[in-house]
């Protein structure tokens, strides 16, 4: 488009994501200002099989002239099929619907195409990814699935589930689809036998597990044993804070384990949680587990809005029985002074070991009213740094179907103990392919400049949302895609859109994970 004759024009592909070159490079000749000329011979792409519809063929290549080299950067979208999950059923020996323990019985999944592309018929394969799932015929014929349509396997998956499995646990299923040359994989969560309220909760993500004195049948079952800490009620504990959204920051006289991650530091509200974090946070308001709001390193033992005028918060070290105990004693709840009592428990990982090495956390409840409908009542959980992960065990008196509901005399043990001996094949799970120290938000306060750095291993799209303080979604978008590489990415989009002076929350989302962070907007 300038105003110089090119000659010796010459293309060469450096770099390609998503295919491979079978011919990379191309002589074009002499081009004239304001003309448009072909390459003598055409590049020629072969594409991955896995692509799916949308998806983007992305080529880096060189053109050299007679004045020099010039980069090209090119994006060809792609038109495929698109699989994904219509239903999945069973066929099973007590006819109630579903695989119990101790069962074989047959799975049919409905695959749907939501892309441009018919997918022709071929193979379905199922792979387990949890001991003590067997599938005992991996593969079956699978028919095309059309665009816009859906279609089953009419001959059985068949899977058998142990006696001893633990009914409601998650189990992951890799499915792959292929016909002629194409392949889609997806991977499959299913709770596997009936959930009841006499099985743990859980697990999370990370494989936490929240066992309680229902769960009479597993060994982590927690009994209720009160142990006092507030003086004037013949305890021994120390004081450590009161009032009305008091926060208390102090060392443990031991390293715990919280999520892989090694802490000392506490910091305690009277607002009835903790975290594993120096934070200036009160957070009286609860949300749910998982949540981008609230603490980081959070542990709910009775989140609501409390205040602390007949009791306060006790602290004691139990050196004899390796654990630290934490009091909420006749926390009062600000809906109608309903008093609340609770306490946590944490066990010295090093004398009460875990397979993974966190530390285990037991939560007692001596007094239950649980009666601020204003708020939502209260969310017992816990929840990682980033609140990317977290087990909640209830929020707004919404309780898991395993969970037993909060009252007087309750004990409710947090482990990375699994409730039986099978575990998930590590072999199976998705790659992350982005890690937190890749990804950077600056700088905070922020006012005119917003600043997105990330180190990519692999092409990516990454998703931003903002939320206010009250978790209103104030803006999403999706960037990229961005080959493998490090970029600084200007977040003038946010920048720009005159935001009061107050605090923000940005969520940045990969294929992989997702990250939160803390931002504040300075004045204008």
């Amino acid at each position: 488009s300038g105003n110089v004759t090119e000659s010796l024009v010459f293309v060469k592909v450096t770099e390609i994501e998503g295919g491979r070159m079978i011919e990379d490079s191309s002589f074009v000749g002499t081009i004239q200002p304001s003309e448009t000329k072909d390459a003598q011979t055409p590049l020629t792409i072969n594409t991955d099989s896995t692509l799916k519809d949308s998806d983007f063929v992305i080529i880096r290549a060189d053109i050299k002239s007679n004045s020099g080299s010039y980069p090209l950067y090119v994006e060809i979208p792609v038109v495929a099929p698109k699989i994904g999950v219509d239903t999945v059923s069973w066929n099973d020996p007590s006819g109630n619907g579903m695989i119990d323990p101790g069962e074989t019985a047959d799975l049919y999944i409905t695959l749907k195409n939501e892309g441009r592309m018919d997918f022709p018929s071929g193979t379905l394969t199922v792979v387990s990814g949890m001991t003590g799932v067997q599938v005992l015929n991996q593969e079956v014929p699978f028919p095309s699935v059309h665009v816009g349509s859906s279609s089953s396997n009419s001959d059985p998956i068949v899977v058998y589930l142990a006696p001893d499995f633990t009914p409601g646990r998650m189990v992951p299923f890799e499915v792959y689809l292929r016909g002629g040359s194409l392949e889609s994989h997806i991977t499959l969560h299913l709770n596997l036998g009936e959930s009841t309220v006499d099985v743990p909760t859980g697990p999370d993500d990370y494989g936490y597990w929240a066992y309680d004195t229902k769960d009479t049948l597993f060994e982590k079952a927690p009994q209720f044993n009160w142990v006092e800490l507030d003086p004037e009620l013949g305890g021994n504990g120390v004081y450590l804070t009161k009032g009305d959204d008091s926060l208390f920051t102090f060392t443990l006289p031991f390293t715990f384990g919280f999520y892989d991650e090694d802490v000392e530091t506490v910091t305690v509200s009277t607002n009835g949680w903790i975290s594993f974090s120096k934070t200036m946070q009160f957070s009286p308001r609860n949300w749910p587990i998982p949540s981008p709001f609230g603490p980081p390193n959070l542990v709910a033992v009775f989140w609501d809005e409390l205040v602390d005028t007949v009791g306060a918060v006790y602290g004691m070290y139990d050196e004899q029985n390796h654990r630290y105990i934490i009091e909420w004693s006749r926390a009062q709840n600000k809906y109608n002074d309903s008093l609340e009592t609770s306490e946590l428990i944490l066990f010295d990982p090093q004398y009460w070991t875990t397979p993974s090495g966190d530390g285990e956390m037991l939560l007692q409840y001596k007094t239950v009213n649980d009666v601020d409908e204003k708020h939502y009542f209260s969310t017992v959980g816990i929840e990682n740094f980033d609140h990317s992960m977290g087990l909640g065990y209830v929020y707004g008196k919404f309780y898991p179907t395993t969970a037993e509901t909060l009252r007087d005399d309750l004990a409710l043990l947090f482990t990375t103990v699994p409730p039986d001996t099978y575990l998930v094949n590590k072999s199976e799970a998705p790659m992350v392919s982005l890690n937190r120290d890749q990804v950077k938000v600056a700088p905070s306060p922020f006012l005119n400049q917003l600043r997105l750095s990330l180190r990519l291993t692999q092409t990516e799209k990454i998703g931003i949302s903002l939320y206010d303080v009250t978790g209103r979604c104030i803006f999403k978008a999706l960037k990229g895609p961005f080959m493998r590489g490090s970029y600084e990415v200007e977040l003038n989009e946010v920048v720009n859109l005159k935001l009061s002076s107050g605090v923000y929350f940005l969520k940045v989302e990969s294929s992989g994970n997702s990250w939160l962070f803390k931002l504040v907007k300075g004045g204008n």
